[in-house]
């Protein structure tokens, strides 16, 4: 009699018939709502995935052993997010790994290592054909340090940690190890702390950085000499030797994001906007108005998104203190492809004035047609 109290929802048969007409997106939806939704619907899983194996580039995948067993007759997959690794599936997933382009782990604990990774003399564990790495919250910085380190053919890198300092992991990645991804074009590590000695080591062995985004870096002397530089490091027959670049990295850099106000390098923002012709996105700088009057004209006149911090400094009621604040309005007045301008913006001590009338040629950023935000952070003069 009981049975007749059933909920039909509990019924594994009823739920099977409906998993039949379920919506493809509502599928992994259902499957979270029960133990025995699961044991009814996750064969619709299995039987779509076996049906279209030889098809699928791209799976996001929690964590489930049976589903890397699976993985291996999908032929065509390149892009896998990560969302959990458990002790058994850790060997299956370095081997998927190894024919994967795009890789995306996020909240991931690696609970250990394959067997010999760290002190392979085979080069098993290389991994050729991963060129997009994102590591989100993964626990392991020093395994993910090797990792990046044995991708040759890296091209996008992207580490946040916040809640577990990864300090060291520049230096294995790119520093500690025979293996280099210098082929690297967007580099983002919005949480490690690096020297300048290490970054400018770092850029000098990069060939085809476009992107570099390291908001917690001191943009210092030795990293700015590296981006103007015309030679390049490189490691043959066990000596470091300099050569000289094909391109130097300033000729081909796009977007720089560096720690706004701290840049150590006295006229650095200055030498960047000035040699920097592909720049489109600059974050993170300091300029006097000084070193804008006595420099090179800008050439990064392609640039949409302008975050810097204008060190005036200039007595703004004399003649020469007018003129000097004309000279950067003008050169300002000159990125006509500008969307997004934060001027004046600190934080690190008072912030700096600015006189935004008429007289020092604030009318030059009515040049500006393409401007939708404007940031005036601190003691404008109106």
């Amino acid at each position: 009699m009981n049975s007749f109290k059933l909920n039909p929802l509990e019924i594994p048969e009823i739920i099977s018939l409906v998993g039949d007409f379920l919506p493809r997106s509502d599928l992994p939806n259902c499957l979270r709502i029960s133990k025995t939704f699961y044991s009814a619907l996750v064969n619709l899983v299995w039987n779509a995935l076996e049906k279209h194996k030889e098809a699928i580039e791209e799976l996001v995948v929690s964590s489930d052993l049976e589903c890397y067993e699976s993985l291996r007759g999908c032929d065509r997959l390149k892009h896998i997010f990560i969302y959990d690794i458990t002790t058994d599936e850790v060997d299956p997933f370095f081997q998927l790994c190894k024919r994967l382009r795009y890789l995306d782990m996020q909240y991931t604990t690696l609970t250990r290592l394959p067997l010999n990774f760290l002190d392979n003399d085979e080069d098993t564990f290389i991994f050729p054909n991963l060129s997009i790495l994102s590591f989100v919250r993964v626990k392991i910085p020093h395994c993910l340090g090797m990792w990046t380190a044995r991708c040759p053919g890296l091209r996008s890198l992207k580490v946040l940690n916040k809640d577990n300092p990864i300090d060291d992991f520049y230096r294995t990645a790119f520093l500690n190890h025979p293996y280099k991804p210098k082929a690297i074009s967007d580099l983002c590590l919005p949480d490690v702390r690096i020297e300048d000695e290490d970054m400018a080591a770092i850029l000098r062995q990069l060939t085809q950085l476009r992107q570099l985004k390291v908001p917690g870096y001191n943009f210092g002397v030795l990293s700015l000499r590296e981006l103007l530089a015309d030679e390049q490091e490189i490691l043959e027959n066990g000596h470091v030797l300099r050569i000289k670049r094909v391109q130097r990295l300033c000729d081909i850099i796009e977007v720089l994001k560096l720690r706004l106000g701290d840049m150590k390098a006295d006229g650095g923002g200055q030498a960047i906007l000035a040699n920097c012709p592909r720049l489109r996105i600059l974050c993170g700088v300091r300029i006097k108005v000084s070193e804008v009057v006595g420099g090179s004209e800008w050439v990064s006149t392609g640039l949409t998104k302008l975050q810097v911090d204008f060190g005036v400094g200039v007595d703004k009621e004399s003649a020469e203190g007018l003129e000097k604040q004309r000279i950067v309005f003008k050169q300002l007045g000159r990125l006509t492809r500008l969307r997004k301008l934060n001027l004046t913006y600190s934080r690190h001590g008072k912030p700096q004035t600015f006189d935004l009338r008429l007289r020092t040629n604030l009318d030059e950023l009515a040049n500006l047609r393409s401007l939708r935000f404007l940031s005036l952070n601190g003691e404008a003069q109106w």
